[in-house]
């Protein structure tokens, strides 16, 4: 079973541990929670942030498999990257555009926004 069968159990265990200690971090799969905000592991996030812009479809699929494992924690990133996927397919030559770039930018700050890091912390006291 381990130190947490289900996220509530957990939340409330570690809220227990931590209840009246003054200037503690309480870090929930890397994501650093303080007293006054949450904030993503630096470390853990660096890939997100240095991806660099994808120049041919292996490049896109890399990053888009990247992009569907984080996808169940915001809505809003499967839906930011929908201009993307178009090109993942060998039938249409890769062309980069504009338009293309600013969808991965989009994505990429979506994958960065705290809020995208929050979905097992919800509901924690």
């Amino acid at each position: 079973m381990g130190f947490a069968a289900t996220g509530d159990a957990y939340c409330l265990r570690g809220d227990l541990a931590l209840q009246g200690i003054t200037n503690c971090v309480k870090v929930v799969d890397d994501i650093l929670l303080f007293d006054k905000g949450i904030a993503a592991d630096p470390e853990k996030v660096a890939a997100i942030r240095d991806y660099p812009t994808p120049s041919n479809i292996t490049d896109l699929r890399s990053f888009m498999g990247l992009v569907n494992q984080l996808a169940d924690f915001s809505p809003e990133i499967a839906a930011t990257a929908q201009p993307l996927r178009p090109l993942m397919s060998p039938k249409r030559s890769f062309t980069w555009t504009p338009d293309h770039d600013q969808a991965f930018g989009k994505v990429k700050a979506a994958l960065l926004s705290p809020q995208s890091w929050l979905l097992s912390t919800r509901n924690c006291q």
